[in-house]
Order: C-alpha cells, then structure tokens, then sequence
C-alpha cells in the first residue's frame, strides 16, 4: 500500500517505490527482501505531487541520511548512489522534507531491505593447474 506523507495541507504519496540493478549477475528489479552483489543499484520512484520549491527528499539507509533530492522529474524521482554501498543489509526509507526549516513532513516510507552481497573474485588456478 502506498505510504501517505502529509505536507502541510497536501498529502503526498510515494508509490512505486523500488530498487533495481544495472549491473552485476542479475540485473532489473530486485525484490523487497532479496540479494544483489550491484553495489550501487538505482532506487526510484512517483510521487502523487511534484515537489514544490521548498521541499526535497530526503533517502535514507538503515537510519542514515544517505542522498537528498532537491529535482525531480514531474512526480517521478531517481537515485544511484556515487560511493558503492558496503556488503550487508541495507534498509532503505524515504521521506519528503521542508527546505524552509528542515521540518518532517510526516512519516518515513515502509522500508525497502536488500542484501548487498560483496562481489565474489574469480579464482585463476596457479600455474595451469585446475
């Protein structure tokens, strides 16, 4: 179900909320809960508004702050994190936030969890032998 975030008098809604991968052994869409060895897959998603100037959103990884989006295209958002994320779960929410004076504008999004699974190095047999 959609998660409302209230916005002064305007709710927002994020929908679609996702995590895909655009490379490693399994590319597309990864499922709420599953594994990924991407380290910087793209999470996305609509908004039921367009941000208004004074409001952005704020991304977040297991509690951290981890990007804030200031554009957006229509009600679409996009982001792919620079710095590859570390092995491990990660626990990803979303929140719209005023730019004003930094209040919350309502509750974070439910979480998105995947596994990020470090990247596994192909073993070369020494000297030809397998």
């Amino acid at each position: 179900a959609p998660v409302v975030l209230p916005i002064k008098s305007v709710s927002v809604v994020i929908t679609n909320a996702n995590v895909s991968a655009d490379s490693g052994s399994k590319i597309g869409l990864i499922a709420n809960g599953d594994s990924t060895d991407d380290t910087t897959p793209t999470l996305s998603g609509t908004l039921s508004f367009a941000l208004t100037q004074a409001q952005k959103i704020n991304i977040y990884d297991n509690n951290q702050l981890l990007a804030s989006l200031t554009s957006t295209n229509g009600t679409s958002w996009m982001f792919t994190p620079v710095t590859p994320l570390a092995s491990g779960n990660h626990s990803f929410t979303v929140q719209v936030v005023s730019l004003l004076d930094g209040s919350l504008a309502g509750v974070r999004s439910q979480p998105y969890v995947i596994n990020v699974l470090s990247a596994s190095v192909p073993v070369t047999p020494v000297g030809g032998c397998p």
